[in-house]
């Protein structure tokens, strides 16, 4: 207990000192910054029986994004959105209003769903049968399923197959269809479902203690399939984090998976974005300057949404939901929130909105409470019952499988925008289900 809040006090002690050294001249925003940094900071640290959680990953994506990336854009007066707009000083007091009672709602409804989910536990065990399935796994079907996967994907890339190792060379055609978050049907199902299945190939024959040797050859099928530097950061996060915590136990200690999402964001991160634009030079210097750029514009763009009072009444929401209907079917289907308040500035479709921001797009600041409200439900609902699956039911589960995906996808989804987020992950989870059920057929 003494070592947990060290931990908590060492975190808000070099927030402080992080926030303190950047040189804003308004007062107010440096306090409420600090303020918002500090409580987030604290948050991540907290409930140290869980060493990774959504509500860990939340607090972490407001404490970077929201505060720490929000006042070195700041600091250097630099618009990092497509929007020509220019920010007051207000304009950045306001929103770190915003950002504390954000984080003041999530919060405090974590902690009151929390406590209710736990007065329900026969219920959440009952939730939990919901996922039992058969350990009993045909090893050839898992083989064959991602055999197939990548051949089609070696197929795909049979040109330069450069393509599946360094995303940098990715921008003509040989590869785009495997990453546009919105195309043809078939550019979705080859991208997100029969790429990937070498990833859930792997982690059902992980999840399931599946012989060694099956286990290695999956792991390499995923490799050449999805090589980490071929693929866009967010997807990247969605198949290998799982892959991690699956196999790294030392992760599921007190604190360790949170210490190292800082390193992975604050060092992995830009090495990462370093092969997007891969020219064959690399440079291995270490810059925090990627953090007032345009990877990290969603306060910005949350920002541009509060100041020109953009609400649309649950448009953005009902393409959200809807976003398996192809606009073939649906022409008026809403394009996506990033995309809706850039279009008379830019062509470029693939703009972040964060889903608070997507709260405040779809029903202004009340949107904005409900939409802490339902995640704070969510976060909390599935916190514990992953916890408690993994204590009890583990091995009779794929719980487990949906819960590192969903955590795994967090800074994307939070990132937004939802429309292209939510396709994404849904996509993934919709896979693992439907090979699955392939699995089940063919392994009796």
């Amino acid at each position: 207990m003494i070592r947990q809040y060290a931990i908590m006090v060492i975190a808000a002690i070099v927030i402080f000192l992080v926030m303190q050294s950047i040189p804003n001249q308004d007062g107010s925003y440096i306090l409420l910054s600090l303020i918002n940094a500090v409580i987030t900071s604290i948050a991540i640290f907290s409930f140290r029986k869980y060493s990774f959680s959504i509500h860990k990953m939340v607090n972490f994506f407001i404490l970077f994004f929201f505060v720490i990336a929000n006042s070195l854009q700041f600091s250097k007066h630099v618009n990092v959105t497509h929007v020509p707009l220019i920010f007051t000083d207000n304009d950045y007091v306001n929103f770190q209003i915003v950002v504390l009672f954000i984080i003041v709602f999530y919060n405090i409804f974590y902690y009151i769903y929390l406590g209710k989910t736990r007065e329900k536990k026969r219920l959440i065990f009952q939730e939990v049968n919901k996922f039992k399935t058969n350990p009993h796994i045909n090893n050839r079907i898992l083989l064959i399923i991602s055999f197939i996967s990548l051949s089609i994907t070696l197929f795909h890339f049979k040109d330069d197959i450069a393509h599946l190792f360094v995303r940098g060379l990715i921008e003509d055609s040989i590869g785009a269809s495997f990453e546009k978050p919105e195309g043809t049907i078939g550019s979705q199902i080859s991208g997100k479902i029969i790429r990937s299945s070498t990833f859930v190939c792997y982690m059902i024959a992980r999840y399931f203690n599946i012989n060694k040797n099956t286990r290695i050859i999956l792991f390499l099928f995923m490799l050449i399939s999805l090589f980490p530097t071929s693929l866009p950061r967010n997807a990247a996060a969605v198949y290998w984090i799982p892959v991690i915590l699956s196999n790294v136990k030392f992760l599921h200690k007190e604190n360790v998976f949170m210490l190292l999402a800082f390193f992975g964001l604050l060092v992995l991160f830009p090495l990462f974005g370093r092969f997007r634009n891969f020219t064959g030079e690399f440079d291995w210097r270490l810059s925090f300057d990627f953090l007032s750029d345009i990877n990290f514009d969603t306060s910005q763009e949350f920002m541009i949404v509060i100041r020109k009072d953009i609400v649309t009444w649950g448009q953005q929401l009902l393409g959200s939901i809807l976003f398996f209907v192809p606009r073939s079917i649906w022409p008026s289907k809403p394009i996506g929130s990033g995309a809706l308040i850039t279009e008379n500035y830019d062509d470029d479709t693939n703009v972040s909105m964060p889903f608070f921001g997507e709260g405040y797009i779809n029903f202004g600041y009340l949107g904005v409470f409900f939409f802490s409200f339902a995640l704070a439900a969510f976060s909390a609902h599935f916190d514990y019952l992953y916890w408690k699956v993994k204590k009890y039911k583990r091995d009779s589960s794929l719980f487990g499988i949906y819960y590192f995906i969903i955590v795994s996808s967090m800074l994307y989804i939070l990132r937004g925008d939802m429309m292209s987020s939510f396709a994404y992950t849904f996509a993934t989870l919709i896979n693992v289900h439907l090979i699955w059920l392939l699995i089940k057929k063919f392994s009796h």
